[in-house]
């Protein structure tokens, strides 16, 4: 049954033009300084000497372009959740759809997790595919001298780090969403609130809020070159990680014991 739910909003988002909308603009966004890298041997050097100041290079070019792509989207990825907040719950309450929704036999518990895992998961997997094919598309010729457990671990990050990002702004927007009964007021409020969290990470470093405490995260962890995660480093994770948790059980909170839908 919940997966049943699950999948029908997830069609509601997908039939909406703003999905292709927003893969357009990402990958704007993250092509928008692609560099073509060209390497050629000198023929007073033997490949062997020219390895290891390739290879060095080739680590740095990888870690210019791979390092901050998700931070660099937080202002994109803000509005677009808004976005995907306001179709599945504001949208869905101006037409009437939002009550006919709560008047089935269904456990308003399944209604809420489906509208955020299909408003989470539809934002995830348009963020990650367009870093992800950019990175592609800007490194490609410099595969070759990259270890491929650092570029998989480097990637995993990038997976990680867009799903701890979209779940910080899913479940703030869900819940302004479902707490504000016009669609323009959750909009804004969604917007505005999530866009003063990056003042505060920005202004205030003492305090690392997403989206300055995942680039301190990122830069640790990928510059490092250690292939694992420190434990201490997940402490500027944890202001955000816990904020994001509240939201996310505030919005549980409300939708299945205090909303009343009219």
């Amino acid at each position: 049954m919940f997966k049943t739910i699950l999948f029908k909003q997830i069609k509601s988002l997908i039939r909406f033009p703003y999905l292709e909308i927003m893969l357009l603009i990402l990958m704007f966004e993250t092509s928008a300084h692609n560099t073509l890298l060209e390497i050629s041997y000198v023929a007073n050097f033997s490949v062997e000497e020219m390895k290891l100041p390739i290879t060095s290079f080739a680590k740095g070019f990888w870690y210019e372009n791979i390092s901050y792509r998700v931070r660099a989207l937080y202002p994109i990825i803000v509005f677009f959740s808004a976005i995907l907040s306001y179709l599945i719950v504001s949208y869905f309450r101006d037409i009437g759809f939002l009550k006919t929704e709560f008047s089935f036999p269904i456990k308003r518990s399944h209604i809420y997790f489906s509208k955020f895992l299909a408003s989470q998961l539809t934002l995830s997997t348009v963020v990650i595919f367009s870093v992800l094919l950019s990175v592609i598309v800007n490194c490609f010729n410099i595969f070759q001298f990259l270890d491929p457990i650092s570029i998989l671990f480097d990637v995993t990050i990038i997976l990680i780090e867009t799903l701890l990002i979209t779940f910080f702004t899913t479940s703030i927007t869900i819940l302004i969403a479902f707490i504000a009964k016009f669609p323009g007021v959750s909009l804004i409020a969604s917007i505005s609130l999530l866009y003063s969290f990056e003042l505060i990470s920005v202004n205030f470093r003492n305090i690392p809020l997403f989206p300055e405490g995942l680039r301190i995260f990122e830069d640790e962890v990928l510059r490092s070159h250690l292939g694992y995660i420190n434990p201490y480093l997940l402490e500027l994770l944890l202001p955000s990680l816990i904020i994001s948790f509240l939201a996310f059980l505030s919005g549980y909170y409300y939708v299945t014991r205090r909303l009343q839908v009219s």
